[in-house]
């Protein structure tokens, strides 16, 4: 709309698009697009410049204002939707946090052998923290599966995730915290998983993983020419595809059902490269499309400068994705109630939660490792006011989400949130965030548009 700061007037939630040459609106309350006709197009622009009062009452008169008023009084184009931000379990955060949590990520170590080009940790000039030599402590391991003990007396089926740098560079502590872990919890199913570069494997390593049922993801991004292009080791900066091949190789002849049925791949690529490419190299050593997950470069790494347009613009392979998350989104008649929170916000804690290797607690690994973002620590235990605040972490920009036409789309979190510099949760940076949202969602909308005819779509 075109007074975003103007929240006083009954401006209709709505946004119209002009694409290859046609014209259409969607309609945020009623959660559907229509293909319109330009003097539509002319007159719900005028809408959106007057409010709907204005509009109703001024004096003009055509079919096509007839028409939006038609739909007005169908309840289409409402200017109040969400009364007020505040995510919906805010009133039992305290009960969940005691007994429901069931996902712990141990940050085993802030070490790595690699240096990858994406990597925001390799980095030298961002604001996260760099890779380092700290490794968890048993200690800390220990009091970290003790919090999760405490607090998961109704989750049935505990997680495990074992996170770094390079978590098999500590790979005695991940042993001692599992043979922890089974003695702490002699009823729950366990279900463990580890991500790593897999250039450090030998047999006692994947006999352990095979005994325990591990999910292992393997950071791996494709051939010879891409990985060498992304990974490198740290200290020598040599190539990495010959090694971790190997390793791949060895384990699918070591035993061949685990591989199959508990590894899994990402590929992280860039937007010059062919995402069909990465997956026919993984066919071809056997590796089925449903086990490989293929995600876009992030913008942080250490050469990596592209411009955002780029790179949320979607390969081909993606379109699919993107087209069935949207529709998924449209074919929701879930109406917005008085009070209302984009869907990208978890209760900080209870989805998943990150203990580094110092014992500070944080809502997930996505989140910059700073004190704006922890949630407490071992010693003090869980800080529920920040875990509140962070929770309705849209209240930072209340008045911008309750007038926002892609509310329903919106998957902000606090990782998007914190301004590492400060060292503060910002407003500022939620609005800029706020910016590549709404783009995101406008282009997958177009993804919508460009696979149906010309009708109303719904």
């Amino acid at each position: 709309m075109n007074k975003t700061a103007d929240f006083n007037k009954d401006i209709p939630i709505m946004k119209l698009f002009f694409h290859n040459n046609k014209y259409f609106v969607y309609d945020t309350y009623q959660n559907e697009i229509f293909q319109i006709e330009r003097g539509h197009f002319l007159e719900l622009r005028e809408l959106t410049q007057q409010g709907v009062k204005q509009y109703l009452n001024s004096v003009s008169d055509s079919n096509f204002k007839n028409d939006i008023k038609c739909l007005i009084n169908k309840g289409y184009f409402k200017a109040k939707i969400a009364e007020t931000i505040e995510h919906p379990e805010t009133q039992y955060t305290k009960e969940l946090l005691d007994q429901c949590i069931g996902y712990l990520q141990l940050q085993v170590t802030q070490d790595c052998n690699f240096s990858c080009r994406y990597c925001s940790f390799a980095s030298e000039v961002l604001y996260n923290r760099p890779h380092s030599k700290k490794m968890m402590t048993y200690d800390t391991a220990k009091k970290a599966i003790d919090l999760l003990y405490n607090h998961s007396s109704r989750v049935p089926e505990i997680r495990i995730s074992f996170y770094g740098g390079e978590p098999l560079l500590n790979y005695n502590l991940i042993k001692h915290a599992v043979e922890y872990v089974e003695k702490r919890f002699c009823i729950k199913k366990i279900r463990y998983y580890i991500t790593s570069n897999f250039s450090i494997v030998n047999t006692e390593i994947l006999d352990f993983f095979i005994a325990h049922g591990f999910n292992l993801l393997i950071s791996f991004d494709g051939n010879e020419e891409i990985q060498n292009s992304h990974r490198v080791f740290g200290k020598t900066g040599g190539k990495t595809f010959e090694s971790v091949f190997k390793n791949i190789e060895f384990l699918k002849n070591y035993n061949s059902r685990f591989f199959e049925h508990n590894v899994r791949f990402n590929a992280v690529y860039f937007s010059d490269e062919s995402v069909p490419e990465i997956y026919s190299f993984f066919d071809r050593i056997g590796v089925p499309e449903n086990r490989i997950s293929v995600t876009t470069a992030d913008l942080s790494g250490i050469d990596y400068s592209r411009s955002f347009l780029k790179r949320i613009e979607k390969k081909d392979n993606e379109t699919n994705d993107v087209l069935n998350t949207t529709k998924e989104i449209l074919a929701k008649r879930i109406p917005i109630y008085k009070k209302w929170h984009p869907n990208g916000t978890c209760i900080p804690g209870i989805g998943r939660m990150l203990i580094d290797v110092d014992g500070c607690i944080y809502p997930c690994e996505k989140v910059i490792e700073t004190e704006a973002s922890c949630i407490g620590n071992l010693t003090d235990g869980l800080n529920t006011g920040r875990i509140n605040i962070m929770q309705n972490i849209a209240k930072l920009t209340e008045n911008e989400c309750k007038h926002c036409w892609a509310m329903r789309f919106c998957s902000s979190c606090v990782c998007h949130c914190v301004d590492a510099e400060r060292n503060e949760l910002s407003n500022e940076q939620k609005k800029a965030h706020c910016n590549n949202e709404k783009l995101r969602s406008e282009l997958s909308i177009i993804e919508f548009i460009n696979s149906f005819s010309a009708e109303k779509l719904q």
